[in-house]
Parts: structure tokens; C-alpha cells; sequence
């Protein structure tokens, strides 16, 4: 996998730097289309991706998703550097200073959302730690989707502290414990966590396993709806057949 970037991470190299964090869960030939960016870093979860840099964290990506990557990302650059991640399979056009994903429309309340997809269990939940002003955004039909941006590390910061919150306060709330071994026990013994009205794979084990990471989904909406500096959007291309958004 000669196109992968395996390099170093140096805090002392010149300002700025902006590097491009591509995410690979698995090995991926669409690797490669990321090739028009400057500054890549290929990475993956304790490397099991072969030729990319690994990383590691406290947040089981089985169970948090994008979080871990965050978390190691703002450890290893300086406050003053721009980050940008971004998934093997869905590729941001990076702007000058913030860019987001352009937001996803729901027919529907945010709220109402989850608890379709997940159930009204998660979501009363997670509307039990937000404050009035959180609750009102997820009364809106908007979510700034799959956890990837790009920002000023300082800013990434901020986020990754939001987020963190208010994922782990709302799986206190739930009593669900924080590792994959308790969050698989909990979804399987506790049958109301499953969304019996969600469409097609919704219903899933796995799927549902992961529901901490789509409440980062939420928490990182809740957070940019918030920042009042200038942000700009930006499409997602995708890289692989048969993905939808």
C-alpha cells in the first residue's frame, strides 16, 4: 500500500501546520483517491490497518467512533495547528478556517430522529443533560453528521471537551456502563434501547452498539450550532460504491 503516509509527528516543525487525518477502519482500495491533499496522515485504530500510522485511545472506536481519533489528534498537535478529519470512505473539501460537512435535513425533530433510529429511552437521555438553549437545536430538523471537520486544533479542543461530556453524561444517565464489554451486555439485556421503528439494519446488534457514536453525532451539532465564529460547509464526495448518506 505504497500511496499510505506513514510519517512522524513532529510539535516542533514550523507554523502553520495543517494535517489531514484520514481515518481507515479497514483496508480500503479508495485509500488512494485522497491523493490530491497535502499533509495526510493515514491512520487507524492500534495501526490494524497495514501501512497506516496507529492510534490509540481510552474510546473503543466499537463503541465511540470518531472520538478516539479526536482525542489522539489534539494530543499530538500544537494549539496552534489546523486538523482535519476525515473517513476513508467520505472526503471533505477542506475551506480556509472552519469547514463542516454540509448539514443533514430531517423531516423531523432532531430529537425525534434518535428516538426513531435509536429509541425514546437515548433520547430522553441525552435531552436530560442538555441545557434549554441544546434542547431547542435538537428541536430543530439539523445534524451536522460523522463527526468530521476541520478546525484549529485549539477549537478541536474545545470540541473533543464538549463532546466528551455530554456523550459520558448521558451514558451515565443511562447506567450503561463505558466499555464495549458493558455497552454490548447493556443494548442486549435492555430491549427498550432498540429502535423497533428504525428502517432497514437500525434494528441492529452491532449498529446499536455504536449508539454513543451517533450521540457524538449530536453533541458535535449541539457545539457548532453554538461557536459564533464564521464556519463554511462544504459537500462530501464519496469514495465507495453503494454509500448513501
Amino acid at each position: 500500500m505504497k500511496y499510505l503516509i506513514s510519517k512522524k509527528i513532529e510539535n516542533d516543525c514550523p507554523y502553520p501546520q495543517n494535517y489531514k487525518f484520514i481515518l481507515a477502519h479497514k483496508d480500503s482500495e479508495c485509500l488512494y483517491k485522497f491523493g490530491d491533499q497535502a499533509n495526510k496522515i493515514f491512520i487507524s485504530e492500534n495501526g490494524c490497518v497495514e501501512g497506516t500510522v496507529p492510534y490509540t485511545s481510552k474510546y473503543d472506536s466499537r463503541v465511540y467512533g470518531e472520538l478516539g481519533p479526536w482525542q489522539w489528534i489534539c494530543s499530538q498537535l500544537r494549539d496552534e495547528d489546523e486538523a482535519c478529519l476525515q473517513h476513508y470512505r467520505r472526503k471533505l473539501k477542506v475551506l480556509p478556517g472552519i469547514t463542516l460537512p454540509q448539514p443533514l435535513q430531517f423531516p423531523c425533530r432532531l430529537i425525534d430522529q434518535m428516538a426513531s433510529y435509536h429509541s425514546g429511552k437515548l433520547a430522553e437521555a441525552f435531552m436530560s443533560v442538555c441545557t434549554p438553549t441544546e434542547q431547542q437545536i435538537m428541536c430543530q430538523n439539523v445534524m451536522y453528521a460523522w463527526n468530521i471537520f476541520s478546525a484549529p486544533v485549539l477549537l478541536c479542543k474545545e470540541w473533543l471537551k464538549y463532546c466528551e461530556n455530554k456523550v459520558l453524561s448521558t451514558m451515565k444517565a443511562l447506567g450503561c456502563g463505558t466499555t464495549f464489554e458493558e455497552v454490548t451486555k447493556f443494548v442486549t439485556e435492555d430491549k427498550d434501547l432498540l429502535g423497533p421503528g428504525a428502517p432497514d439494519k437500525r434494528t441492529d446488534l452491532v449498529y446499536q452498539t455504536r449508539f454513543a457514536g451517533c450521540l457524538l453525532e449530536r453533541a458535535n451539532t449541539l457545539f457548532w450550532f453554538q461557536v459564533e465564529l464564521p464556519k463554511s460547509t462544504s459537500p462530501i464526495v464519496l469514495l465507495e460504491d453503494g454509500q448513501w448518506i
